[in-house]
This record gives C-alpha cells, sequence and structure tokens, in this order.
C-alpha cells in the first residue's frame, strides 16, 4: 500500500511526482521498459484532464490531471495510472482500443494495489475497451507486452502484427482494437 501525504496532491509537487515515478516503474515491470528518448515530466492539472500532452518538439510528455484530482489521491492514482500506460510510449495522435483497454486495466490494478480503493470505470467507451482485452486468452498485461516488445507502442498495432502473436485470437476482436478508440 502506498503511504498517502497528508496534504492534498494540488498541494504536494513532489509527492505527486514521486507517485508518477512509482507508476512509471510498475507499468515497465508489468509492460515492459519505455520509450526512453522520450522525457518524463512533472504531472499538472487542468480542467479538462486527464490526458498527456506531448512537448511541442515531442521529445518529452507529462500528464495533464482533472481538477477532481486536485483534491483526491486515489482520483489521482487511478488517472495518473492510466495516463502512464499513454506515457510509455507517448504518440503524436489518437490511441486505439487495445491502449485504452489496457490503461484500464492499469489504472484499476493500481488503485486496488497502492491504495485500496476501488474505483468505477464510468464511461461506457472505457468499459467497452477494458471488457474487449479481457477477451484474450492470455492475461491482458501479457498481452500488452508482447504488442510492446513486437511493435513498440500499443496504439501502433494494426490487425497484421498482432494476428501472428494471437494466432487464435478472434479477427472481429483483433480489429476493434486496432481501430481508434471511440469509433
Amino acid at each position: 500500500m502506498l503511504k498517502l501525504p497528508l496534504t492534498l496532491p494540488v498541494q504536494s509537487a513532489a509527492d505527486l511526482w514521486s507517485a508518477q515515478l512509482l507508476l512509471l516503474a510498475r507499468a515497465e515491470d508489468l509492460l515492459g521498459a519505455r520509450d526512453v528518448s522520450k522525457k518524463i515530466y512533472q504531472p499538472v492539472f487542468k480542467e479538462n484532464g486527464p490526458y498527456i500532452i506531448n512537448t511541442p518538439d515531442l521529445s518529452g510528455a507529462f500528464v495533464a490531471l482533472s481538477s477532481s484530482a486536485k483534491e483526491s489521491w486515489p482520483c489521482t492514482i487511478y488517472e495518473l495510472a492510466h495516463e502512464t500506460v499513454h506515457l510509455l510510449n507517448p504518440v503524436d495522435g489518437p490511441t486505439n482500443w487495445i491502449e485504452e483497454g489496457i490503461a484500464v486495466a492499469f489504472s484499476v490494478h493500481m488503485t486496488e494495489d497502492l491504495v485500496h480503493v476501488s474505483m468505477p470505470i464510468t464511461d461506457p467507451k472505457y468499459q467497452n475497451a477494458y471488457k474487449l482485452i479481457q477477451r484474450f486468452e492470455e492475461p491482458y498485461f501479457t498481452v500488452a507486452r508482447k504488442i510492446r516488445e513486437a511493435i513498440g507502442a500499443l496504439s501502433l498495432a494494426k490487425k497484421e502484427t498482432l494476428q501472428p502473436l494471437f494466432p487464435s485470437a478472434d479477427n472481429h476482436l483483433l480489429q476493434k482494437l486496432v481501430t481508434t478508440f471511440g469509433t
């Protein structure tokens, strides 16, 4: 369990950065090494977060957390964990269903593991992404690691690159997982 600070997330940049580093380490343990050519910067809070922000030259990225996360460590950990999956290989463009499903799974797992809180998945799109990755015969973190080791960013996956990795997977599932998230 993570020992939560007595201060609010918005009041403690050092604790927020420590949480980011912990989640990056946990993500790399489960999902494989991150793209070290990209620098990770201090998370911030934005009204319309959470999401990641790439630097203008695409040499780095950071997480923009929601206003709700400002005053709640469980919410911060949940959002930060989700966005940390995107930080492993920050791409300039949309994600796909598989990356969002893995991000949801990681956020659920880390929130339960680190702060012993179960956060509900309230958005139907994210619920669907989470359900889709559970349809693999292998554990979803193993699936994600295998994809990342073969092709890098989850968002770059194509049906043709997934088929040899998962020969028994349903072709319709693979096609859905590589489409742009939300479509």
